[in-house]
């Protein structure tokens, strides 16, 4: 068995011994990677490490996610989507005739 493989195995294993003493799951990680990184590729490992951030922060696609959480507090504060949702609502109770009005008036609320 090649000596990355061993390691990999015995971050592994670390890692989860790190969980049983009680140590939370991100520091966990973030020294069973360290430690091991470290012991298989040496200082190369510190360099390496501002490439991967600077590749994981100009991902657009991931640039979505706070974004999006961010849209969803600005109409909470802004009350605006209870607004919308409310008239859409009231456009529905209005025209129960039209099938599928309030399916309509929920979705176009979004």
């Amino acid at each position: 068995m090649p000596l990355n493989e061993l390691y990999a195995i015995a971050m592994l294993a670390s890692f989860f011994a790190l969980l049983m003493l009680g140590i939370p799951v991100g520091i966990g990680l973030a020294v069973a990677g360290f430690v091991w990184g470290w012991l298989g590729f040496g200082p190369l490992l510190f360099n390496l490490l501002p490439h991967r951030i600077f590749g994981v922060v100009t991902n657009y696609t991931l640039l979505a996610i706070p974004l999006f959480v961010f849209l969803g507090v600005m109409l909470e504060k802004s009350r605006l989507a209870k607004r919308k949702i409310c008239w859409t609502w009231w456009g529905a109770f209005w025209a129960p005739s039209l099938e599928g009005a309030a399916s309509a008036s929920s979705l176009s609320a979004c």
